[in-house]
């Protein structure tokens, strides 16, 4: 029996077709679903805390927050946070 499977299967579901043939050429297939799940979460570690000085009026503007790291098996998005502005 042969299959056309890809070396490498993505995330999601990929059909591989498999196929039979006898010796006088009658041949038959069937088709087996593969999926690919991502069930790691991703990891993230914020920047250190941050401590300024308020402005004149009481607000502090332009903070420089820093960069979290952060990690996936699968490539994590960028991150976002809720900070205002």
């Amino acid at each position: 029996a042969t299959n056309d499977a890809p070396a490498t299967f993505p995330i999601g579901n990929t059909t591989v077709t498999w196929t039979v043939t006898d010796a006088a050429g009658n041949s038959a297939t069937d088709t087996q679903i593969v999926t690919v799940e991502d069930d790691t979460d991703p990891t993230i570690i914020a920047p250190a805390d941050v401590t300024v000085s308020a402005n004149a009026s009481c607000q502090a503007t332009g903070v420089a927050l820093g960069t979290p790291t952060t990690a996936d098996n699968c490539g994590a998005n960028p991150a976002t946070n809720d900070a205002p502005a």
